[in-house]
Formats: structure tokens, sequence, C-alpha cells
């Protein structure tokens, strides 16, 4: 085998899928909600591990926005239980471990695995 025939890739790279991809996990980590008050601790763990991980996403304060604790309510079975974090895909974690948060997190691909 020439050396030119080594350094041509061995497959065909789709650009159009990887951008989408891409642009996918960038939609995912920028949808992100989180739903609590600072003055929960399991709020401020969360938002921490969010932070330290670079994981971004909008912060919604339940003490000061009444539609967002009313929001949290509906979604909690009539419970206040913060935080309560809503993911681009739809999904929602209340109140979660750390352990649990960083799977889903790794699940979604907003952090390595």
């Amino acid at each position: 085998m020439d050396s030119q025939a080594m350094l041509r890739p061995q497959r065909t790279i789709d650009m159009a899928s990887l951008q989408r991809e891409k642009k996918m996990s960038e939609t995912l980590k920028t949808t992100i909600k989180m739903y609590g008050a600072m003055w929960c601790g399991d709020t401020r763990r969360a938002r921490s591990w969010m932070d330290n991980h670079n994981v971004p996403y909008e912060w919604v304060d339940v003490d000061k926005d009444k539609e967002a604790e009313a929001y949290v309510k509906s979604v909690n079975k009539g419970f206040r239980s913060i935080p309560t974090i809503v993911f681009a895909d739809g999904s929602i974690l209340v109140e979660p471990s750390t352990s649990k948060l960083e799977q889903h997190a790794k699940a979604l691909g907003l952090v390595p695995a």
C-alpha cells in the first residue's frame, strides 16, 4: 500500500449528520430549565454541579416567579418540590441526588461519559 493510500480516510464522514448532531447537542445544553430557590440546599447543590461541569441552564427562582411555582406544582402532583430540572428532551428530574444528576447528564450527552 502506498503512503497516499494510508493517509486517505477509510470511511466517509457525513458532515451534514455531524452538524445536525452538534446542533442538537447544543440545543439540549441551552434549553435546560432549573426551577428552585436559593434557600434550598438541594437546589444550591444541583446548581453547583451544573456550574462546575459547564452545563448551561436557565435559572428560575420559584420564590420570585409565581407562574414558575405553579408549573413546578403542576408537574409534582401539587407539591413545590425543588429543584425541578426540565431538559430539552422533555425529561424531568426532581430533587435529584448528585449521582442521579450526573448519570442523567451523561445519558443526554451533556457531559462526557
